[in-house]
C-alpha cells in the first residue's frame, strides 16, 4: 500500500487567467496596471463605467469600502463579464477570490414566502401609522 497523497498541495492550476502575482501572492504594479488597461480597453466608449471602477478601488484602498463589498460592486459594475470579475482577483486578499461559482445566477431560495411578504409588509406598516396617530399629540413620544 502506502499509497497516499503527497503531503504538500501541488496546485498546478495552468488557467486561461494565469495572473502573475509576485512573490509571496502580493500584487505587483504591473498586475495592477495590466488590469486597469484591460478595464479602459473594455469600456473605451463607457467612461462611465471606467470611472466608476476607478471611485470603487479608491474607496476600496482608502478603507472605506471593505473586500466583501468591493466584491459585490465589482461583480455589479461588470456583470456578465466572467473575464475581468474573475481578474479583478488580482486585487483580492487570499480567501476573497471570486469563483466561477460565485458568477452562475442564483435563483430566490424562498420563492414561496416572497410572495405572502406584501401582506405581513402591509399590516406592519398600518400597524406603525396607527401608533403614531395614537401617539401624534403626546410630545414625550
Amino acid at each position: 500500500g502506502g499509497g497516499r497523497p503527497p503531503s504538500k498541495k501541488q496546485n498546478k492550476s495552468g488557467g486561461a487567467g494565469g495572473s502573475s502575482k509576485g512573490e509571496g501572492g502580493a500584487l505587483t504594479t504591473h498586475d495592477a496596471l495590466g488590469y486597469l488597461r484591460e478595464v479602459k480597453t473594455r469600456f473605451q466608449d463607457q467612461k462611465a463605467v471606467y470611472d466608476q471602477f476607478l471611485e470603487i478601488m479608491k474607496d476600496f484602498k482608502a478603507s472605506r469600502i471593505d473586500t466583501p463589498g468591493v466584491v459585490a460592486r465589482v461583480k455589479t459594475l461588470f456583470k456578465g463579464d466572467r473575464e475581468l470579475i474573475l481578474g479583478f482577483n488580482t486585487f483580492l486578499p487570499k480567501g476573497y477570490e471570486i469563483t466561477m461559482e460565485d458568477l452562475k445566477e442564483k435563483k430566490p431560495e424562498k420563492a414561496e414566502k416572497a410572495e405572502k411578504q406584501p401582506v405581513e409588509f402591509d399590516q406592519a406598516i398600518s400597524y406603525v401609522n396607527k401608533i403614531k396617530k395614537r401617539f401624534s399629540t403626546d410630545e414625550r413620544v
